[in-house]
């Protein structure tokens, strides 16, 4: 009903819309540099965000840019398991067979790694999304996956991708050995207030809005309550726009996005 309402062509908020329509803040750009030279620099790359900032988003671009040819993205965002299953999901990620025993799936996992990268000529890039939510013997055997040929060469890039937790975490000393072999670091931050305007603007039009719909205040009360986090501006814009089909309201103001923010 607010798509008519306001004349939009489309869902602006959604989670439809291709890499390519995606808002691209300062932010986004850093990180998408930071993981082009970790693509070459391989490795192991620490990635933090707070939750909803577009960690995920980015590693989305980023997938969607690299040429199939030369590098093979894996995405594994079941962080919560035991080390067999740790094991066992990257195995197969890598299209190995079933295996039983944690030995047997480690050469597995080595050799696919090294095949890819030797005899293929292809850099295997392994994300573990919400790695904040891995058990402390995980990051233990991922310290020992990164071995490779008495640690002389890394033949593949894993990125750990998580909220900030997971930076205090490894700094913890039972972690030192393999936050020692982090290559680089990046945190994503929240949008600023002139970029969470940007930002919406850039959604509405998109699709097909031009013509003011959100007041300035709006855009500020809008950044107050969410911080500049991605996932609830997205929500709260799109409560904004419903509470104001029920005022009948031609444009949106800090009045409507209060009102709106107390059923997020």
């Amino acid at each position: 009903m607010y798509k008519a309402f306001y004349n939009l062509k489309g869902e602006p908020f959604g989670k439809s819309l291709q890499t390519s329509e995606l808002f691209q803040s300062t932010q986004t750009k850093e990180a998408l540099s930071r993981l082009d030279y970790m693509k070459n620099a391989k490795g192991l790359m620490l990635f933090t965000g707070h939750a909803g900032t577009g960690k995920t988003t980015c590693l989305k671009i980023f997938i969607d840019t690299l040429n199939p040819s030369h590098y093979k993205p894996i995405y594994l965002p079941l962080a919560s398991v035991n080390v067999i299953e740790f094991y066992r999901q990257l195995n197969y990620a890598l299209g190995g067979d079933f295996i039983h025993r944690k030995a047997d799936l480690f050469i597995s996992i080595h050799s696919l790694i090294t095949d890819l990268a030797q005899n293929s000529n292809i850099t295997p890039i392994i994300i573990f999304d919400e790695a904040h939510f891995l058990i402390s013997d995980n990051f233990h055997e991922l310290q020992m996956l990164l071995n490779f040929d008495f640690d002389s060469y890394d033949p593949a890039l894993f990125i750990l991708c998580g909220q900030p937790v997971l930076k205090d975490k490894l700094s913890r000393p039972a972690f030192n050995s393999i936050e020692q072999r982090i290559v680089l670091k990046f945190e994503l931050a929240p949008l600023s207030e002139l970029q969470t305007k940007d930002y919406i603007l850039h959604h509405l039009k998109l699709k097909g809005r031009k013509d003011p719909l959100f007041k300035d205040n709006a855009f500020l009360a809008i950044h107050k309550i969410s911080n500049g986090v991605k996932r609830i501006i997205n929500n709260l814009s799109l409560k904004a726009l419903m509470f104001g089909v029920i005022k009948k309201a031609s444009t949106i103001d800090e009045e409507i996005v209060y009102q709106a923010s107390k059923e997020l």
